[in-house]
C-alpha cells in the first residue's frame, strides 16, 4: 500500500513539473528557458515549423497555429498540467478553437498573458477592478474565464504593461522626427526580466484563480521616458506633439496586488535607468 502511494505521489509530482508555453516569441522563449532551469519539462510552440531551430535539447518544440489547429499535434502539446498562453493574436475564432481543445487535454491550470490596454484611460491609478474597454482582448479574456469554469481549470490572467528589454528598446520605438503624442501622459512599462520573474513566482507559489496587473510602479511622463531612452541609443532628440501642453490623459497601472501575493522585487523598478 505504501509502495502504491509512493508511485502515485511521484507521478503526481512529475505532472506538476510539466508546462506548455503557447508561443515561443520574445517573452515565451526566455520564459521556457527559465522554467527549464527550474527543473520543469517544457513544451513550446512556433507558428512556422521552419523556425524550429532552438538549441536547448530539453525544450520540446511544436508547430502550432491556433487559427488552423491540428487535433493530433495540439493534443500532444497540451499534455501538461500547466499552460501559459503567450501569443499576440487577438483572433476570437482562433482562441475559440484553442479553448475547445482544452476539454480533451490534461491542462488543469492556465496563465493567460493579456495587456493593460484593456483598461480605460481614467486619468487615475487603475487596478484589477477598474473599468475595461470594449475590445477583442477583453472578449478573449471572458471566453477563457467562462471555459475554465466549465472545464474546472484554474485560470490566472496576467495583464502586462508595455514590454521592453533586450531587443525591444524604447529609444527605437519611434523614428527620427516622428511626432510623439501626449508628452505629459504617464507611461506604463515592464522589463522582460521582471515579466519572467513574476510569472515564475506566480506558478511556483500556485497563485491561480486570479487576475493580476504586471507593471513597474515607476510612471515617468512619456516625454521624460523617451528623452532618456533616445539618449541611451544615441539617437536624435525626440519630437513631441504639443509638448508645452499641460493636458494629461492616460492612466497609471498598479501592480500592488501581484507584488503583495508573489513577494517579488522588481529588477528594473526605475524606468529612467540603464537596462539590458
Amino acid at each position: 500500500m505504501v509502495g502504491i502511494f509512493f508511485v502515485f505521489f511521484v507521478v503526481s509530482l512529475s505532472r506538476m513539473k510539466n508546462i506548455s508555453i503557447l508561443g515561443l516569441g520574445w517573452l515565451g522563449l526566455p520564459l521556457a528557458k527559465a522554467f527549464l532551469e527550474k527543473g520543469y519539462s517544457v513544451r513550446g510552440t512556433v507558428r512556422d515549423a521552419s523556425k524550429i531551430s532552438f538549441s536547448h535539447s530539453k525544450l520540446q518544440v511544436f508547430s502550432l497555429d491556433i487559427d488552423v489547429l491540428d487535433k493530433v499535434e495540439s493534443l500532444a502539446f497540451f499534455q501538461s498540467e500547466i499552460l501559459v498562453v503567450s501569443i499576440p493574436s487577438k483572433s476570437i475564432e482562433g482562441f475559440s478553437k484553442l479553448i475547445d481543445t482544452l476539454k480533451d487535454s490534461l491542462v488543469k491550470k492556465i496563465v493567460f498573458i493579456s495587456s493593460t490596454s484593456v483598461y480605460q484611460n481614467s486619468f487615475l491609478e487603475v487596478d484589477e477592478t477598474s473599468p475595461l474597454v470594449d475590445s477583442p482582448l477583453v472578449e478573449i479574456e471572458r471566453m477563457f474565464i467562462k471555459a475554465c469554469e466549465k472545464y474546472n481549470i484554474q485560470l490566472s490572467i496576467v495583464r502586462f504593461a508595455g514590454l521592453y528589454g533586450y531587443t525591444r528598446r524604447p529609444g527605437n520605438f519611434f523614428k527620427d522626427n516622428q511626432m510623439i503624442p501626449f508628452p505629459k501622459e504617464p507611461v506604463n512599462f515592464i522589463h522582460q526580466t521582471d515579466c519572467i520573474g513574476l510569472l515564475l513566482a506566480l506558478v511556483e507559489k500556485n497563485l491561480f484563480g486570479n487576475i493580476y496587473n504586471a507593471c513597474s510602479e515607476d510612471h515617468p511622463t512619456r516625454e521624460a521616458f523617451y528623452r532618456f531612452h533616445r539618449q541611451l541609443e544615441s539617437r536624435e532628440e525626440p519630437v513631441f506633439l504639443d509638448s508645452d501642453s499641460s493636458f494629461v490623459q492616460g492612466k497609471k497601472v498598479s501592480s500592488k496586488k501581484l507584488i503583495k501575493d508573489t513577494g517579488y522585487t522588481f529588477v528594473y523598478s526605475n524606468l529612467l535607468g540603464k537596462f539590458e
